[in-house]
Formats: C-alpha cells, structure tokens, sequence
C-alpha cells in the first residue's frame, strides 16, 4: 500500500547505487560496494568503529579544547552535558570552550551543549555530518527563564544531515539565553539555523545562503517553532544575510508569538520552489511579533502573513495546549505567571484571554475534546460557528461579548511589521502579477501580504478582517544606490551601510558586519 508522501529515500539497496559517492554494504558477505568518484587514486575509505560520543564532558569547568582535528565516529564529536540525579544538576558544565577546530565525518552532531552554561564554540568548521553542526540547549519544555549563556560563533557550517534530512539545521538554539553569532552556514538539506523551545536565544550577523538542497517545499533558513508554548518568547533575530533561499528566509511558524525580525537582509529568497509563496519573512498564525527595519531584494513575496494554520484539521491542538498551560502552571498571581508576565509584559493580555475566554470552550478543555473541533465533520458547526461569533463581538466591542472576542483574537492573532523595504534589482525575479492572481497586489505599497485574513460573510456583503499592524512599509520603483547595486547582470550587491534616508524611522544597517568575523 502506497500513499504520496512529501519526501523519501531509499538507504542500502543495490539497485540504487548508481552516482558517484554511493555504496551499497552487503553484511551477510562482509562486503563495501563502492561507486567511485573522480580522482579517487588518493583517496582513503574508512571504517568508523567508535560507536560513543568521541569527547565527553560532563559537570565539569573551565575547559579548552582548542586546534583539534576531530573526524569519524558513529556518534557525536564533542557531547558537554550536567551530571543529574534525581532530574536535578548536582554538577553543571561551565566554561567549556571549543576554539578553532575541525569537526567532520560524524553520524550525529558535531558540538551538542545540554543544558552547560557559559560555553563557546568558536572557530570552527564543521561538515560531512549525519546530523546538525551545533546544537545549544535541550530541545525539551521548560518553564525556566535561567540565561544558559551559550555562544555559537565564527563557524562554517556546511553539508550536514546526509542521514536526517528534515529539521536537522546547521545550528539548534534551544533553552534560554543562547546565541548565534556571525557564523556562515550552507548547503543544508533543511534549515540553516533552527530555535524550538526557547526563550530569549539571539540570531544576529549570520551568514545563511544556498539553501535548502533537498525540502524544497516547507521551512526556511532560519526556523522558529515555538507555537505550542505560548510562554516560549523574546527571541531576536537580527542582522543576518539571507542569500540564495529556496524556501522563506525568516520562518515563525504555527502560532510563533512574541519576537523580533529586526535589521535583517534578504537577497533572492523564496524564488526557486513553483507555487509555494515562499517570503522573505513568513509569520504563519502567531501574534505580538514585530518585523522592523527589514531590507527585502528580489524576493517575490517579501512579508508574508498565512492564517491557514488557523483553519487546519489540528489548529485546535494549539489551543488545547494553551488552554492546559495557562489553567495548570499560568494560574493568575502564581509564580510562573508573575515570573513570565514580568519578563514579558505582553504576554499577560494573552494569558489573561486564555482564563476569559468562553465558559463553553473552556468546558471543551476540561472534557479533553476540544481537538475534536476542528475535524471535517465539526468544523463547519462548530469552529466556524464560534469564529463567527467571536468575530462579531470583536467587532461590535461588546463588553458583555469579551469572551468570544478573546476567543476571536486567540485564533486570529496580531503582528507589526514596520519600516521594511521591498526592491527588485532586477526583472528576473520580478513577479509574474497574472499567474500570481494579485497575490502579490495585496501587499500594495507596503509590500506586506496578508494571507487569508477572516472572511466575514453578513447580510450578502463580505468583509476581510485582519488584526495586523503595519505602518511605513514601502515597496521601492527601483533600487536605491544608498542599498546597493548590481555587481553584474544578475548580481546584487548591498553597500557596507545600507540605509534609506526618505523613510522616517529606517535604520541603517551594517552589511560587513554580517557572516564570519577574522581575528
């Protein structure tokens, strides 16, 4: 039995061994088929035997691992972790540095830091990587908002993931108060840089190009996925270069609240991949996010709202979750809601419309069936139903009706975008406005598109409803010399400091600040 599915290989089968760089193990006769590639005379085959991780750090301090070679094991290269008992750290690793090394041929991940603090991965170059380049924090819930203060900077990252090619990225930020910084990273099958279950992780003056090289059809260079924890916020990213992108450059996927996209540049992103409206900056559901400040260079559709997440046979997951959160750890004047709500003030107008949203959806809560909502069978008599009445309280204002605005707004969250640019340098890139049926025309002089707003269908009249901010957007006629120009005939180049003086409130920007710093 067969179905389409989005993406498959096949791994070991005769058969396919038909490129160069292949081989086809058989066990039984204890033998390596090998299809060479070219001058393969001095070339050596090896055989990894190390089955643990080659370098082991754990609840220690004040390490340097400094201008090593590290190449082939099955496991991770370098592992630095806490000593725990009990689910609680009796030894942390602190100050672990990893300067200037060469991490390669690995079937995991080069540097993996679980929950040390204080360490610094330096200098390297990392590549030929079964998974992920370096990856900071546990990728796991967590209510803690202690900084980890871990660094990722200054590295190449390159051809990785050959053995897990879907969400495996050059760079994991994960935990609370990691960052990513001036590093370069390409040639990836998935993501350059991905931030899951964080708070307050940073991804500025990074370099992230020529990418993806195999999931052509969803995420982007730089993922953020934090939708299902509503607490998971305050993360930046800013002043990266974003160049040769498939897929979208920036990516907040499902619910992603409570961030910034500041200061960014994006060269020739979401131009490659037919149909799938990739953007400079795609904001997929999620509320109280900003995008400022943002340069956008032949990038069809620069950014991009989409609420389909919002009318998806699982968007209800997502509300259960919150819902669960905020009743059981997020309880008015507890801890975790005083803690959060002070490091975040924006995010106690959210939880407080969790707690006062409709009595009959939090019902659905406490009955366990409010995923069911959203299913084909109930979402016509139901979630459209509740839609339509959370969306006429919000409109009308009604005090007596806040419930369901709350509710309303809950599905159908807010972002600014303010003071971004939109350019084409050249006519390659240009949108074909005829095939694109106006999508690209919604984005109008701002060049924001806002994806399938709520359609409000009343007394035979039709009204779009959208609750995002934008504010001093443009879209440009021409390249301004004061961004950048063309190096040759399909070449942009952006300028050392890249301004635009006639928009009030743009800031420049440091290109030569962006990608790998030499000492």
């Amino acid at each position: 039995m067969f179905r389409k599915v989005t993406h498959f290989h096949f791994e070991n089968v005769p058969e396919e061994l038909d490129s160069p760089g292949e081989y086809f193990i058989d066990r039984e006769k204890m033998l390596l088929y090998f299809y060479p590639t070219q001058n393969v005379k001095d070339k050596v085959i090896t055989l990894a035997t190390l089955s643990t991780d080659m370098i082991s750090v754990k609840g220690a301090s004040n390490v340097v691992i400094e201008g090593m070679v590290l190449e082939s094991g099955r496991e991770t290269a370098i592992r630095i972790d806490n000593i725990v008992q009990k689910k609680k750290v009796v030894a942390r690793s602190t100050n672990i540095r990893i300067e200037n090394c060469m991490i390669r041929n690995f079937n995991q991940w080069g540097v993996l830091v679980q929950g040390a603090h204080n360490t610094v991965v330096n200098g390297c170059h990392i590549y030929n990587m079964g998974a992920g380049g370096v990856k900071l924090g546990v990728e796991a819930k967590s209510y803690s908002l202690v900084k980890e203060n871990n660094l990722v900077s200054n590295c190449e990252i390159h051809h990785i993931a050959f053995d897990q090619k879907s969400q495996v990225p050059g760079i994991t930020l994960a935990g609370c108060g990691n960052t990513a910084r001036n590093n370069e990273i390409y040639n990836t099958p998935h993501f350059a840089i991905k931030m899951k279950f964080t708070n307050d992780c940073v991804a500025e003056n990074n370099y992230m190009h020529d990418l993806p090289e195999y999931h052509h059809f969803d995420g982007g260079a730089l993922y953020l996925a934090t939708g299902n924890q509503f607490y998971n916020r305050g993360n930046v990213i800013r002043y990266n270069y974003f160049e040769n992108v498939h897929t979208n450059g920036a990516y907040l996927d499902n619910y992603t609240m409570g961030n910034t996209v500041e200061g960014n540049l994006f060269n020739n992103v979401g131009n490659s991949t037919k149909g799938s409206k990739n953007a400079a900056v795609y904001i997929h559901g999620g509320g109280q996010n900003k995008v400022v400040n943002n340069v956008a260079v032949d990038c069809p559709y620069a950014y991009k709202t989409g609420s389909h997440i919002v009318r998806a046979s699982n968007t209800t997951n997502y509300l259960n979750t919150w819902y669960t959160d905020a009743n059981t750890h997020f309880k008015a004047g507890s801890f975790l809601y005083n803690t959060f709500t002070t490091q975040y003030p924006e995010l106690k107008l959210f939880i407080d419309k969790l707690h006062n949203s409709p009595a009959l959806i939090q019902n659905h809560v406490v009955n366990k069936n409010l995923k069911q909502i959203s299913n084909a069978q109930n979402k016509k008599t139901q979630l459209d139903a509740y839609d339509k009445h959370g969306v006429t309280a919000f409109l009308k204002a009604d005090g007596k009706q806040q419930d369901w605005s709350n509710w309303f707004e809950l599905r159908y969250q807010s972002t600014l975008f303010k003071n971004n640019l939109t350019c084409f340098a050249t006519n390659k890139y240009l949108p074909n406005f005829k095939r694109t049926k106006g999508a690209y025309l919604l984005g109008g002089s701002s060049g924001v598109f806002l994806m399938a707003p709520y359609v409000l269908k009343t007394e035979g009249k039709t009204k779009k409803i959208s609750n995002h901010v934008v504010q001093g957007n443009q879209v440009l006629n021409e390249t301004p010399t004061s961004i950048g120009h063309l190096k040759n005939k399909d070449q942009f180049e952006f300028e050392s400091k890249v301004r635009f003086d006639k928009l009030p409130g743009f800031l420049s920007i440091d290109f030569e600040s962006m990608g790998i710093q030499e000492e």
